[in-house]
């Protein structure tokens, strides 16, 4: 049996992720103006990414250039 790999996970959800994107474009397609549909895909965008921020984040260091 062969050990349970994080990638297949990874891309299973941005699978289904692309896909969903896909059916709700071409739904809004129908008499949506096309700001619109990308005000959405942005603002989902940014919810479903902001997950990921505590996991990620690493704070900006101060430098100073000579």
């Amino acid at each position: 049996m062969q050990e349970f790999n994080k990638g297949y996970l990874i891309a299973f959800i941005g699978g289904i992720s692309i896909g969903l994107f896909y059916i709700s474009n071409r739904k809004l397609a129908d008499g949506t103006p096309a700001v619109v549909m990308l005000a959405h895909s942005v603002l989902i965008g940014a919810v479903l990414t902001s997950f990921a921020v505590p996991f990620v984040w690493v704070s900006p260091r101060r430098r100073i250039f000579r």
